[in-house]
């Protein structure tokens, strides 16, 4: 991972993305996901995030607080996640560790992506897994309003 990270590789990963800023964190959030990166490792300009958070508040420190179990069995970059879940290798290509967590109002599992470095990426299943490649040709909506 690069000493400090920059809006312009967030943009990568969150697709262009409204970022926010709240609870000394980057927030980005859209249909079924949701990305934490923690201030200290941004560098450049902050003046275009948001203050204010995108989510409710239990999400964002559920995913914050949330202890990573386990290496992830695959390397960042494959085909068994989705696109979505690739484009964390634009943060970090190594050392990424997963999850199942559930959010504190939903009822759907969650996979959690953490790194060492504090950042988080969680997201639905539907999210995280590339399951059928003509899903992979719908494009959902980005990023949440």
């Amino acid at each position: 991972m690069t000493d400090r990270l920059t809006l312009q590789a967030i943009a990568q990963v969150t697709g262009g993305c409204r970022c926010y800023r709240a609870f000394n964190h980057l927030l980005a959030a859209g249909p079924g996901w949701l990305l934490a990166v923690p201030l200290y490792l941004l560098r450049g300009e902050f003046a275009q995030l948001v203050d204010g958070c995108p989510v409710p508040h239990d999400e964002v420190l559920a995913l914050i607080d949330d202890i990573p179990r386990q290496r992830v069995m695959y390397p960042p970059m494959s085909p068994v996640f989705s696109d979505r879940v690739n484009r964390l290798t634009a943060l970090s290509t190594d050392d990424w560790w997963f999850t199942p967590m559930r959010y504190p109002r939903e009822d759907s599992p969650i996979g959690l992506f953490s790194h060492p470095c504090g950042i988080r990426f969680a997201a639905t299943m539907d999210v995280l897994f590339a399951f059928h490649p003509a899903a992979a040709a719908q494009q959902p909506a980005e990023c949440a309003a």
